[in-house]
């Protein structure tokens, strides 16, 4: 659940309130219903690339030298 949160910028409880029909896996599309404002939306889930790409950022933003990330 901690992944598909972070790949999908999901609130702790728009993950709580998905459902199976919610994930569609193909697409790699995830449907939010009543999330902030009550408001339904869709997101993309990251790609792995992706996501080495935001870990290194929070690295480099925590003062990890670039050479060794």
């Amino acid at each position: 659940m901690a992944k598909l949160i972070y790949e999908c910028g999901l609130r702790l409880q728009e993950c709580l309130s998905l459902r199976i029909k919610d994930v569609d896996i193909e697409q790699g599309i995830v449907f939010v219903r009543a999330g902030k404002r009550d408001k339904d939306r869709k997101t993309v889930q990251a790609s792995v690339h992706t996501l080495r790409h935001s870990f290194a950022t929070h690295l480099l933003e925590n003062g990890y030298d670039m050479r060794t990330i």
